[in-house]
């Protein structure tokens, strides 16, 4: 009976292993924004990315990945 505990508690124990789950978060972005002029801003957007691991577009074209880019609406606002 102790032995069909064991086995019961050990394969309890491996599966809780295997079904939790983690959030992959590789990639670590920061912000800053300089003030040119009345009407001009320069944007500074920092991605520090996790030792094998590499940075692409969240769309895939027909022929692979597309590199990042940031497209701006003009009055939106910016929240990182």
């Amino acid at each position: 009976m102790n032995a069909i505990k064991f086995i019961i508690l050990g394969g309890l124990l491996v599966f809780s292993g295997l079904a939790s789950s983690q959030i992959i978060d590789p990639v670590k972005w920061s912000w800053e924004s300089k003030v040119l002029s009345d009407s001009t801003y320069e944007l500074i957007f920092t991605a520090d990315i996790e030792n094998g691991w590499t940075l692409y577009s969240q769309f895939t074209a027909d022929n692979g990945p597309i590199p990042t880019n940031f497209q701006f609406t003009e009055g939106a606002t910016i929240s990182v």
